[in-house]
């Protein structure tokens, strides 16, 4: 494979930055890159996306081949084996022609009839990009907490969702890591907030039947150097 050298690349302009770590200072003329918004950044990307384009034209059929091939591998309709929690066995399938999970559950009996309880798809549908960080279920199998990211950020919301009556609770938590926990009393939910340096640092508790009352700071992880998890 060769490539065209009369296409020239876009360069990426230098700008004088230094950062300092544990003393030393480290040049860093692409720091500005790291700021996602600026137009700049969005045009270089852009250019770069033109670039790899106008390169690989000669080889749109090959990649056809080989994109026909491996989808031709994968098994488009497959289910995960059922995990039982209390009275219900939960599990999530793909279906052939969706791109995003579907969750479901059975009441009793893996024979039972099938309750959606989140489908992807449809929270996909007007979304440039969606993420599932993860999907909690009280111990009496009632609320649903998942949590979702639009943007590629890592930085999560949570919702909830009242499984008996299949709808969602007036409650959402923003900035938040898909790292969060139920206590076993169904109404006590933990999880984890964000700093500005994208870093977990702070552990809350909320109580979701008393949604509009502030969530309770439980433990503060000061050190910089230092990220919490829940489990």
């Amino acid at each position: 494979m060769s490539f065209d050298k009369k296409l020239i690349p876009p360069k990426m302009a230098k700008k004088e930055h230094v950062t300092k770590i544990h003393n030393i200072e480290i040049e860093d003329p692409y720091y500005w890159f790291r700021q996602k918004d600026l137009p700049e950044v969005i045009n270089h990307l852009k250019a770069e996306n033109e670039y790899t384009k106008k390169q690989l034209e000669p080889y749109t059929e090959l990649q056809n081949e080989l994109w026909n091939e491996l989808k031709n591998r994968i098994k488009e309709n497959d289910e995960t084996y059922p995990i039982k929690h209390g009275d219900y066995y939960y599990y999530s399938k793909e279906i052939a022609g969706q791109e995003y999970k579907v969750y479901c559950r059975k009441h009793k009996s893996r024979e039972a009839q099938e309750e959606v309880i989140l489908d992807l798809n449809i929270l996909a549908k007007d979304q440039d990009y969606l993420q599932l960080g993860d999907i909690k279920i009280t111990l009496n199998n009632q609320i649903m907490a998942y949590s979702l990211d639009f943007n590629g950020s890592e930085e999560f919301q949570v919702f909830f969702k009242d499984l008996q009556r299949n709808e969602l609770l007036d409650l959402t938590i923003k900035n938040t890591s898909p790292d969060y926990q139920w206590s076993n009393d169904n109404k006590t939910f933990y999880y984890l907030e964000l700093d500005k340096n994208h870093r977990p640092n702070k552990l809350f508790k909320l109580d979701i039947e008393h949604g509009s009352s502030p969530p309770t700071l439980i433990f503060e992880e000061k050190d910089p150097d230092y990220h919490m998890s829940l489990d």
